[in-house]
């Protein structure tokens, strides 16, 4: 049995057969044109490059992913859904710590305002 490994400060994910003594570096690639999380639940409406409708249900947190043509014709992308509970867990993780972030910094620029409300360093 093949069996794969990694480490989260590596980049690369290893393949080691122990029964065929090989081990060699997963080859990596990107064909994620864009990715999205989604909001709220709701329905997407995709409209291709020839007006054709296509309407996806989408749920709160979903990662959508707008992927590269594989035609080779630029505009021939295709959207997927990943509705993964332990990824979707990731990101309301993620979306609340970078919006408390935001806030801290809010808070701590507020502090440094004089009575004017302008910024100290301002002038």
């Amino acid at each position: 049995m093949v069996k794969y490994c990694a480490k989260v400060n590596n980049a690369n994910i290893y393949k080691v057969d122990f029964e065929k003594e090989e081990f060699e570096s997963v080859s990596h690639f990107s064909s994620v044109d864009y990715s999205y999380i989604m909001p709220e639940d709701g329905i997407l409406e995709i409209t291709d490059k020839n007006g054709n409708k296509k309407t996806i249900e989408v749920k709160q947190y979903d990662v959508l992913l707008r992927m590269y043509s594989t035609t080779g014709d630029y505009d021939d992308k295709e959207f997927i859904v990943i509705d993964n509970p332990e990824l979707k867990d990731y990101y309301r993780r993620r979306i609340e710590r970078l919006e408390a972030d935001r806030k801290e910094r809010e808070a701590a620029m507020n502090e440094k305002c004089c009575c004017n409300c302008e910024s100290v360093g301002a002038a």
